[in-house]
């Protein structure tokens, strides 16, 4: 029970920190293509399924809807992802979590495309 209630704390600061270090205001809404990767997901560890949202954004001059509908401008190809979270041990060190070692528990995810959405 004890790895419950540090799991959720732990992962949301690892998260809250990559977030944090790896944003830039540099912003151009008409650049060059370049891929940028966006991570959408909710963990509640009471359900029984974890959906993690990974796809690519994309900007450049043309029409976004069609950009949108072409499967590869914002979806990953099954491959190209290895998609897991690995629970670590932490301790607080000057009020800030650090993780210490694995506890051996991986969570891997499965690559799903739902094509049942409605449009």
């Amino acid at each position: 029970m004890k790895i419950k209630k540090l799991f959720l704390p732990l992962l949301a600061s690892i998260i809250l920190g990559m977030v944090s270090t790896s944003c830039s205001e540099e912003f151009s809404p008409n650049d060059e293509w370049q891929e940028t990767m966006v991570v959408y997901g909710i963990l509640d560890q009471d359900c029984d399924t974890t959906w993690i949202r990974i796809q690519k954004c994309f900007l450049g001059n043309g029409n976004f809807e069609g950009f949108a509908q072409i499967m590869d401008s914002s979806c990953y190809a099954e491959d190209d992802l290895e998609v897991k979270i690995v629970e670590w041990y932490a301790q607080k060190n000057n009020s800030v979590l650090e993780k210490t070692s694995e506890t051996g528990v991986v969570f891997d995810f499965n690559y799903t495309v739902l094509t049942n959405k409605p449009q």
